[in-house]
């Protein structure tokens, strides 16, 4: 199973940061490491619906708008990092 989501998925961020490297943009990030922060910053809230429901009160998984709201802030979080290094 990992190597068939996982390593495609590794493989793509390797992808992807030598192209910002390409661009000029700094990403001096051990890709291992931005690998597994961006996986669990992607899935963690909905995995862990049930416990962000207790502590927040809110539920992640109520409408598309909030699934949106995650997902851009992961993406900027990840576009942040690449320009800023």
């Amino acid at each position: 199973m990992q190597l068939r989501h996982g390593k495609p998925l590794y493989d793509l961020l390797l992808g992807v940061l030598a192209a910002a490297r390409r661009r000029g943009l700094r990403a001096e990030v051990p890709p291992i490491h931005l690998y597994y922060v961006l996986i669990g910053s992607i899935g963690m809230i909905f995995s862990q619906a049930e416990e962000c429901r207790r502590i927040t009160g809110i539920d992640p998984t109520a409408s598309e708008e909030m699934i949106e709201a995650h997902a851009e802030v992961v993406e900027r979080m990840l576009l942040n990092l690449l320009a800023d290094g």
